[in-house]
């Protein structure tokens, strides 16, 4: 899995150690990165849907790093690191809901640090799968996923228009899904992702992508009502 970097700080000198020590430790972590250099806050704003990891210098004439940060905290896959050479500033730093702070000189065994936490977050974000079409494995990201179906003892996982197998069973999915959030249980055989579904009536669920999910008898109403629940919930998010 790659990993898209953004570095920003107002020192030249600062930005390309900092890039160096990154793309050293990564080789060493075996991660492969991309590394984007940015010397002003609100160039990167402009650019942040390119990034998932951000290091930002807290003290920048332009704008500060608390001030990127709160910008970053409605993109969901913005993890960012807060770099300076005061440490008072740490405690101001949680409000920001950041992913890491690091001191300034920067050393090898904090990027490591930073770099082998974010991979592991990756990695639960993900699952294994294989399709059968093109006889390879993908690693399939849950939010991707539209719904879970199991038959002859598999299961079959329906994603971006595509159909992937995977070896664990329903008990399996039952457990790895948050079926407090998005994914729910209509059918004894199905698991699907509300954030695809378009609409629910007393026999279906009517996915984004035009199929439609079985709802079992007994459990309409429920269905109903939880997926109401759902758009609740993101309305007065």
């Amino acid at each position: 899995m790659m990993i898209n970097i953004a570095i920003c700080d107002d020192e030249r000198i600062f930005l390309e150690q900092l890039e160096k020590t990154i793309r050293f430790v990564a080789k060493e972590l075996r991660l492969v990165v991309i590394v984007t250099q940015y010397s002003h806050g609100l160039e990167l704003l402009k650019h942040q849907k390119k990034h998932q990891l951000f290091f930002l210098d807290i003290d920048m004439p332009d704008v500060t790093g608390f001030y990127i940060a709160e910008k970053l905290m409605k993109n969901e896959q913005a993890k960012v690191v807060l770099v300076t050479n005061h440490r008072s500033k740490v405690f101001d730093a949680f409000k920001y809901n950041v992913f890491r702070f690091i001191p300034k000189p920067i050393e090898a065994q904090k990027i490591s640090e930073v770099l082998t936490s974010y991979d592991a977050e990756l990695e639960k974000a993900f699952v294994l799968v294989y399709n059968a079409f093109l006889n390879a494995r993908f690693r399939l990201k849950y939010e991707d996923i539209e719904y879970v179906e199991a038959f002859d003892k598999k299961v079959s996982i329906s994603a971006k228009n595509e159909l992937y197998e995977h070896r664990g069973n329903m008990k399996w999915w039952l457990n790895e899904l948050d079926l407090s959030l998005a994914f729910y249980q209509v059918h004894r055989s199905y698991i699907v992702n509300f954030a695809k579904v378009k609409r629910v009536d007393a026999s279906y669920c009517h996915m984004s992508n035009g199929q439609k999910v079985p709802i079992a008898i007994r459990k309409r109403k429920k269905v109903i009502a939880q997926f109401e629940a759902y758009i609740m919930r993101k309305m007065s998010e």
